[in-house]
């Protein structure tokens, strides 16, 4: 059954991720705001949160966000954007991320730098 549930986790956030024509990300972060449209960027970061094993579980974090993501699809303005909360870790290094209300991750090293990169556009 877990498997099952990992599979379809994974077809989904694969097919978001393949189907992102118009696709937009507004990041908000201590400090600065942006509104990722470039499809290309897009693309990546789904690549990246598409391979993240995602656990079912409420996380009870001990501060706020360090940053939130929304996904808006550009085609469907009734459609709810999907919403990230992202931590980063005290080392500074790596990224937890809740999904919604019930998915938590935390991203490899090397995940977390490069989405934090395309996040921040250095």
């Amino acid at each position: 059954m877990k498997k099952l549930l990992l599979i379809f986790t994974f077809l989904t956030l694969f097919s978001a991720g393949c189907s992102n024509s118009g696709q937009r990300i507004e990041v908000s972060c201590s400090g600065f705001k942006v509104n990722i449209q470039d499809q290309e960027k897009v693309t990546k970061i789904n690549e990246i949160l598409g391979k993240v094993n995602w656990q079912q579980s409420k996380a009870d974090m001990s501060r706020q966000p360090d940053c939130t993501a929304a996904f808006k699809d550009g085609g469907n303005a009734d459609e709810k954007a999907v919403q990230y909360k992202i931590w980063i870790s005290g080392k500074k290094d790596q990224l937890e991320i809740i999904k919604g209300y019930a998915n938590y991750a935390k991203l490899s090293k090397e995940s977390s730098a490069k989405l934090y990169k395309i996040i921040r556009g250095t």
